[in-house]
């Protein structure tokens, strides 16, 4: 991690509610809360940059046009203060 950019990355997501194929558009990222970005397969990570010190939380589903899958696990990079930056 340098200065408060990092990649956040995923496995592929449990099928979307109600759909029978496993197909998938979409991932929505999810930073503390708050839609962050759509990311496209076969894509499974996504860039982060410009973070302050502090805690930060990922969640991201899949989605198609039937829907969206529930939210995988939390995912929560810690940044610290680091040498070097002020």
């Amino acid at each position: 991690m340098t200065n408060g950019a990092y990649s956040v990355s995923w496995t592929k997501s449990q099928p979307v509610s109600g759909v029978s194929s496993l197909y998938t558009d979409r991932y929505e990222l999810f930073e503390n809360g708050v839609l962050l970005s759509n990311v496209i397969p076969p894509n499974l990570s996504a860039s982060i940059t410009g973070r302050g010190d502090g805690t930060y939380r990922y969640n991201v589903r899949a989605c198609n046009s039937a829907g969206c899958s529930a939210f995988n696990a939390d995912k929560r990079p810690n940044l610290g203060e680091r040498k070097g930056d002020t």
